[in-house]
């Protein structure tokens, strides 16, 4: 990740892709690809997500009054404006268990997403609804399009 940070000097950090599993088989791919527009509900995994500490002190840390989405409303805020850019590394670095606060059921994803949804417009983002059907579909591809290099 460092190598592929330092290969693309204007980048601010670098994202690669992962997989939940459970104990036998990939249950999800989070195969994001090259930084798209977060406007387009594309955002990258935050397992996988390596940053210059320049965006720490710019941007600050996880705000502790999300309880779901840290990660999510900290992404927003140094995406929203398009000036910081991510490089990709095209290889799945992370295999990790599907479950957990945000994805162990329908409703824990319905909470992550109304909070997700907070965070959107907490960071004055318009068009947080086309955000957030565009960012669930992009959810529910991942259980069923498997990439070719996994």
């Amino acid at each position: 990740m460092v190598k592929t940070i330092e290969d693309n000097s204007q980048c601010v950090g670098a994202h690669a892709d992962l997989v939940y599993a459970d104990e036998t088989k990939v249950v999800r791919y989070w195969k994001m690809g090259p930084q798209k527009s977060l406007y387009l509900g594309w955002m990258p995994g935050h397992p996988t997500l390596f940053l210059k500490r320049e965006i720490y002190e710019k941007y600050g840390l996880y705000n502790p009054e999300y309880r779901i989405a840290a990660d999510y409303e900290f992404m927003i805020r140094f995406l929203k404006d398009k000036e910081n850019r991510l490089a990709y590394l095209p290889r799945t670095i992370i295999r990790m268990y599907y479950g957990g606060t945000s994805t162990s059921d329908t409703g824990s994803y319905l909470k992550s997403l109304r909070e997700g949804h907070r965070a959107l417009k907490d960071n004055g983002v318009n068009g947080a609804f086309l955000i957030d059907f565009l960012r669930t579909c992009r959810v529910l591809l991942q259980f069923i399009v498997k990439p070719k290099n996994s």
